[in-house]
C-alpha cells in the first residue's frame, strides 16, 4: 500500500492522531483522517474504525471523494446498502465529471433494485439513460427491473446465455446469471441463491452477486431461528 514502509504502524497512528491535533485546517485534518482510516482498513483489519476517520474525512474536506469511496466499499461489504445508496446518492451530487456521474447513477440504481425500491432505481434508471443518450446496457437493465410478465422466461433465456458463453467469457456468464438472479430474487423465487452462486463460481470478483448471496443466507439463518 501507499503507507509501506513504516516500522510501526501502531508508532505511525499515534503520530497521526497527534498531527491530527495539532492541524488548523479543516482540508489538511480530513487528509489525515483518511490515512488513518486506510491504516485501520488495510493494516489493523478494523474496518469500523476505518469507517470513523471516513466519514470525519468527508466532513472536514467534502471535496474529496476517496473516504467517501472506501467507505462506501466498506459497507458494501458489510451488506449495508441502505448506507450504500446513501453515500453513492452524495458522491453523485456532488460530482461534476459527467463519465463519473453517470456511472454512479448506474450503480446507484442497482442498488436501489436490490433493496427492493423500484420506484427510486425505475427513476433513477430513466436519469441514467438520458444521460447516456439510450445506452444498450441501461435501457436493458432498466427492462429487467420493468419485466413483470414473461419474468420466467427471460431468466431461463440468461441462464441459457451464459452457459453458451462461459467457456469464453466466464465474466460474461456471471453477469448474465446475476442479471437471473435479480429478476428471480424480485419474483421471490428460490432459483435467485442458485443463479447469484453460480454467478460468483464464473467470476469470484463479482462484488454484486457476492454481497447479494451474503444477504440471502443471512436470511436463511435469521429464518431458521425463528422456525
Amino acid at each position: 500500500t501507499r503507507y509501506e514502509g513504516h516500522r510501526s504502524w501502531h508508532g505511525f497512528v499515534q503520530q497521526m492522531e497527534r498531527e491530527v491535533e495539532a492541524q488548523a485546517r479543516p482540508d489538511a485534518k480530513g487528509a489525515l483522517h483518511l490515512k488513518l482510516g486506510i491504516v485501520y482498513e488495510e493494516k489493523f483489519l478494523q474496518k469500523v474504525r476505518a469507517l470513523q476517520h471516513y466519514q470525519k474525512a468527508f466532513k472536514l474536506n467534502p471535496s474529496s471523494t476517496e473516504a467517501l469511496e472506501r467507505a462506501r466499499a466498506i459497507y458494501r461489504e458489510m451488506g449495508k446498502l441502505e448506507m450504500v445508496s446513501q453515500l453513492l446518492d452524495i458522491e453523485f451530487k456532488g460530482t461534476q465529471e459527467s463519465k463519473r456521474a453517470l456511472r454512479l447513477l448506474i450503480d446507484l440504481a442497482e442498488v436501489l433494485g436490490d433493496r427492493g425500491e423500484l420506484e427510486r432505481a425505475e427513476a433513477t434508471y430513466r436519469r441514467a439513460l438520458d444521460a447516456s443518450g439510450g445506452d444498450v446496457a441501461v435501457s436493458t437493465a432498466l427492462e429487467d427491473l420493468l419485466i413483470n410478465e414473461g419474468w420466467e422466461e427471460r431468466v431461463s433465456l440468461l441462464e441459457d446465455g451464459a452457459e453458451r458463453v462461459a467457456a469464453k467469457d466466464a465474466r460474461q456468464a456471471s453477469k448474465q446469471l446475476l442479471r437471473a438472479a435479480r429478476i428471480a430474487r424480485r419474483f421471490g423465487s428460490e432459483a435467485a441463491e442458485g443463479y447469484l452462486k453460480r454467478s460468483i463460481y464464473h467470476d469470484p470478483t463479482n462484488e454484486a452477486a457476492s454481497v447479494l448471496f451474503d444477504l440471502a443466507r443471512a436470511a436463511e439463518d435469521r429464518l431458521g431461528e425463528l422456525m
